[in-house]
């Protein structure tokens, strides 16, 4: 689904140089790590379990920064 601003504005992507930071932080700060293997922590079971759930909360929060954004 392509995305359309609801408002216009003369910056060339500033946006996305506040929204992409904004969601690494809070990725960092909701899951400790930014890399697969340590939020893992060697244990591939988790996979399973944690990485649909973080798939769906970061989509969450990316979509709700994107709104926050006039997106």
């Amino acid at each position: 689904m392509p995305l359309n601003r609801k408002k216009q504005s003369n910056s060339g992507g500033e946006e996305y140089a506040t929204v992409i930071p904004k969601l690494v932080k809070w990725f960092k700060e909701e899951y400790q790590h930014l890399n697969c293997e340590e939020i893992l922590a060697g244990n591939e079971l988790k996979r399973m379990l944690k990485c649909p759930k973080m798939l769906m909360a970061t989509y969450d929060k990316t979509m709700e920064l994107l709104e926050d954004y006039g997106y």
